[in-house]
């Protein structure tokens, strides 16, 4: 059996790569980074080279690769690989086996104000939303403990131009920096409290729709400190969390992977709903550390579709710690600059105690890794600008 994984530089993809084939794929990949030296994960076939190419070309190479590999099965990972294999559901499944959702289901997790008006509407706690003016109204009196977020209006992850404002001249210099660079903002409330009020659901539906599997995570810390990426997180099986956000899904009739970002709100002691993100975690290699092979159970879904056979929640080991090495380290540079050096080996030691087995498992597939880190800084770049 033959599988095609996108964004094979990341960590998600040498994960899936590396337990695709323990599991007897062969496996080909492609990419629009390439690695220092052109390193690839020594468990690929083959690799297929797509860097400097734009979100249009990116969808027909996508389209003309699968055509011509014929790969059993096409996992995308990332929301540029899934936003294509949505929009293209129907062309790709004549070549391959994809389970991905439908592209308006893709939509209304990725646009952020339909995504947060479709949770409410099913009954799904959020934080409040307010448009540009009832925002400058709130703002008017100048009370310097309301907080306000405004964000770009589409997932472009890692919580990248989130701004938190105060007052009316920030709310507007917020506005205009997203909208001229994404088109679109959101503003919304701004729940109080720090990265361990913040919680993940993982899930992943059949063909059908039905619940395959699920994982949960809460956060101990994320990068940026603002609000971001999971740096330090402890697996949960938090069955509360799952049951709350499904009828999101259920709505949509979900095929595939999704990512939901909650936050406990301390002021009424109810998780509401960040975000959805339409893709595969960046922390897949937790899931497996944990016991849950993600990638391959993914693989197999996509392949025999709905078997029928229920699988227990959780299906995993809780209470694991994670850490994201590279996370980590730019959390330890800003705590050296204000915690001091005692106080930051001391959170240190008491934050790092997965991340050893983290790099260890990393270190199977060492030369992507050590690519990566030689890989020049790049600026942020973003998947896409919305044409839907």
């Amino acid at each position: 059996m033959r599988a095609l994984i996108t964004n094979a530089h990341e960590d998600a993809g040498m994960i899936t790569i590396r337990s695709l084939a323990r599991a007897g794929f062969v496996v080909h990949s492609l990419d629009t980074h390439r690695l220092a030296f052109a390193v690839r994960s020594r468990y690929v076939t083959a690799h297929y080279d797509l860097s400097g190419i734009d979100d249009q070309e990116f969808e027909y190479e996508l389209l003309k690769l699968v055509e011509q590999i014929r790969p059993d099965v096409l996992l995308p990972l990332g929301t540029r690989a899934v936003r294509a294999a949505s929009r293209h559901r129907a062309e790709l499944l004549k070549h391959t086996s994809v389970n991905v959702v439908h592209s308006d289901g893709f939509w209304a997790a990725c646009n952020k104000s339909m995504c947060m008006t479709e949770c409410q509407r099913v009954g799904i706690a959020t934080p409040a939303t307010y448009n540009e003016n009832d925002a400058l109204e709130f703002l008017q009196g100048g009370q310097s403990h309301i907080t306000l977020v405004v964000k770009p209006g589409y997932d472009i992850g890692a919580a990248a131009s989130v701004h938190y404002v105060k007052s009316p001249a920030e709310l507007r210099a917020a506005v205009a920096s997203c909208t001229a660079r994404f088109g679109s903002c959101i503003i919304q409330d701004f729940i109080p409290g720090g990265s361990d009020a913040m919680n993940t659901v993982v899930l992943l539906f059949t063909p059908s729709s039905r619940l395959a599997a699920a994982f949960t995570l809460r956060k101990i810390r994320q990068w940026p400190t603002t609000g971001g990426s999971t740096a330090v997180g402890v697996s949960t099986a938090d069955h509360d969390l799952i049951k709350q956000v499904l009828p999101f899904f259920e709505r949509w009739k979900w095929c595939g992977v999704a990512e939901v970002e909650l936050k406990l709100d301390p002021r009424d002691g109810i998780h509401k709903v960040i975000e959805i993100n339409p893709r595969h975690p960046g922390y897949i290699r937790f899931l497996h550390r944990c016991g849950i092979d993600f990638a391959t159970l993914a693989a197999k879904i996509a392949l025999n579709g709905d078997d029928g056979t229920p699988r227990p929640l959780p299906a995993y080991r809780v209470g694991e710690t994670y850490v994201s090495p590279t996370m980590f380290i730019k959390l330890m540079r800003q705590d050296m600059r204000t915690l001091g050096m005692v106080k930051t080996i001391r959170r240190t030691i008491f934050d790092a105690r997965g991340g050893i087995r983290i790099v260890a498992d990393m270190l199977t597939d060492p030369l992507p890794l050590i690519a990566r880190t030689l890989m020049p800084p790049r600026q942020s770049s973003f998947p896409f600008l919305p044409k839907e």
